[in-house]
């Protein structure tokens, strides 16, 4: 009878638990069947069919808890990946004013913008919304925006909790979309 078994190890000694679980539960077992595979044949060679049938069920049984074991072990790798990709986040562009990222009393912008890559945690967004200034600040002040931005371009600006707002170039909801994908359960096993 199989169980399950839980307990919980820090994320950086994962791979280092799977690679103890698999050395535990399958090299015996693979040199085990290794021996068994070379009884078989030798039975064969002999016509011993009674053995070779023996052989078989055995050679069976043992890649049968290899699979088992290495199944248990590809569910936690998912996991694990997606744990990893969580960390990483919902990647994101980010709008970077190299100066100032606010706008002055007058309304015009601090500097050039540029474009750079934003990790988000979904776990502390608040809320997302669009950023209306920032599209008026690009159909007045092209000369300040990245080439590869079009008049067409919208953006957003997420509000996470105890940090400053970020201004992202997109659509809201396709930001919320992107943010919110990733968020599924992790580690099975």
């Amino acid at each position: 009878m199989r169980v399950n078994l839980q307990y919980s190890v820090e994320l950086e000694e994962i791979l280092e638990e799977l690679r103890n679980l698999h050395f535990r539960k399958n090299i015996h077992k693979i040199e085990v069947v290794n021996k068994e595979i070379k009884q078989l044949d030798a039975n064969l060679i002999e016509n011993n069919v009674s053995s070779s049938r023996e052989t078989i069920a055995t050679l069976r049984q043992l890649l049968f808890s290899i699979d088992s074991t290495l199944s248990d072990i590809d569910l936690m790798l998912e996991g694990y990946e997606k744990i990893q990709a969580q960390q990483i986040l919902s990647k994101l562009t980010e709008e970077i004013n190299e100066q100032s990222c606010e706008t002055d009393e007058s309304g015009e912008s601090g500097g050039e913008f540029n474009l750079s890559e934003l990790y988000v945690n979904p776990e502390s967004v608040s809320y997302v919304m669009e950023n209306i200034q920032l599209r008026a600040s690009l159909n007045e002040s092209r000369e300040f925006w990245p080439s590869d931005i079009s008049n067409l371009h919208r953006f957003s600006t997420i509000h996470m909790s105890g940090h400053t707002p970020v201004n992202v170039v997109g659509d809201p909801t396709l930001i919320e979309q992107k943010i919110f994908e990733s968020k599924k359960t992790l580690l099975k096993g």
